[in-house]
């Protein structure tokens, strides 16, 4: 399917060719993809939602991997539930009785080759196998042999390219085209970049997804190694290693910069549920909402937000939206008009703010700190003295182990001064 873009008094619109079936903004139920955590009672909320909201937007996807696997995933196994593997496609099969496609997410950032060895491939060859007779529909996936691997091996499983293929360009998005994917979770830097995401959509028939709830920074310098880290504690790891200094140190240093100001807030990539629609009619088909190591009535909570497409009244945290630790709360129903300065304005906060302060005159009206007190402070400086205690983590063991000699040597010596 092509898509063309028209121009209209200074206006763009984005519609399908004469080959199209679908249209830019086309009525009918918005549709999402949301996590599974590997608890019935989530899907039993999801059920009551879609019956709740489902004429104007439903849950159509259910999404999850094992916490840790040969393969991995894009979230380090720590924060993950763990299930046993028989459970895992228990659950697909119970996800696909009730009418909801599922996803299984082959998206590590690094295999560290493993995909291509023989090994690999053999196990891989009989995960997707087992994965085809549970009834899941589709695979994300990071790597492009994996892509094709899937496609050769189960070409009745979709395939879809992850948002940790960074796709930002017209000729990424072409290239996995070009590997057999149907659908493209689109790089979250690009989530405000309207030209952008229009001119993605006219040149190519791809489902477009974009992920509403990242708080991840726009234009982050920590994203790739942190999704490569996580790819490696996703996957099982030697006995006696830890993930200690370095996701320590990147979590640390995420805080940090996310903390440092109150417009920080407006500088990351969650998407407001109200301007969804904006998103549709650019020609965005899908949207996921992350939260993967969410407790269960957080996640229904988040949800049913952008469900219903309303944020909460008043003066919010940003965990409304998204799990994690924040210091701000966001008086999310009074940004209507927001993202108006995206649409019509030529993109350029790649180039640093510079005497832009459109974000930071938004955020004097709308952020305000959590109403304990100092909380953005406090985190950034526990969060600096946990980068520096992730940076000497080899002084810090060292010392631990010093310690623990010094005390059995001082045990055993009062032992041989009380046996003689």
């Amino acid at each position: 399917m092509s898509w063309r873009v028209d121009a209209v008094d200074g206006r763009v619109s984005v519609r399908p060719g004469a080959d199209g079936a679908r249209a830019s903004g086309a009525t009918g139920a918005r549709r999402f993809s949301a996590p599974c955590v590997w608890d019935s009672g989530v899907l039993d909320g999801y059920e009551r939602l879609n019956e709740r909201y489902g004429d104007r937007a439903r849950v159509v996807e259910v999404y999850g991997s094992h916490a840790s696997s040969r393969f991995g995933s894009g979230r380090a196994a720590m924060i993950l539930p763990r299930v046993g593997d028989a459970a895992v496609f228990r659950w697909i099969r119970a996800a696909r009785r009730r009418g909801f496609s599922f996803s299984y997410l082959l998206n590590a950032a690094c295999l560290g080759g493993d995909e291509g060895t023989y090994s690999g491939q053999r196990e891989l060859r009989a995960l997707l196998g087992r994965l085809a007779d549970a009834g899941a529909d589709r695979v994300t996936v990071t790597s492009p042999l994996v892509m094709e691997f899937a496609r050769a091996c189960e070409p009745g499983l979709k395939v879809g390219a992850s948002v940790i293929c960074y796709v930002d360009s017209v000729r990424k998005l072409e290239f996995f085209a070009s590997l057999g994917v149907d659908r493209v979770t689109l790089d979250i830097d690009v989530t405000r970049n309207f030209p952008l995401l229009r001119a993605l959509r006219a040149s190519t028939g791809l489902e477009l997804g974009l992920i509403v709830n990242s708080l991840c920074l726009l234009g982050c310098p920590l994203k790739a190694h942190h999704y490569n880290l996580n790819a490696h504690f996703s996957r099982p790891r030697e006995p006696g290693l830890d993930a200690g200094s370095a996701l320590s140190h990147v979590g640390a240093r995420c805080m940090i910069q996310n903390h440092e100001d109150k417009v920080r807030a407006l500088m990351s990539a969650w998407i407001r549920p109200e301007d969804l629609d904006l998103y549709t009619q650019t020609g965005i088909d899908h949207f996921k909402i992350q939260g993967r190591g969410a407790r269960p009535e957080n996640l229904l909570k988040t949800v049913e937000t952008y469900l219903r497409g309303e944020s909460p009244a008043g003066a919010v945290p940003l965990t409304a939206f998204a799990g994690g630790r924040t210091g701000f709360r966001v008086k999310a129903r009074a940004m209507t008009g927001f993202l108006d300065h995206f649409l019509h304005t030529p993109y350029r906060c790649q180039e640093g703010c510079g005497p832009c302060r459109y974000c930071h005159d938004w955020a004097e009206r709308v952020v305000t700190e959590e109403e304990e007190g100092d909380v953005a402070r406090q985190v950034v400086a526990s969060a600096r003295t946990m980068a520096a205690a992730a940076v000497d983590y080899q002084a810090r063991i060292d010392a631990l182990a010093a310690g623990v000699a010094t005390k059995l040597q001082s045990r055993r010596a009062s032992v041989r001064a009380r046996t003689g």
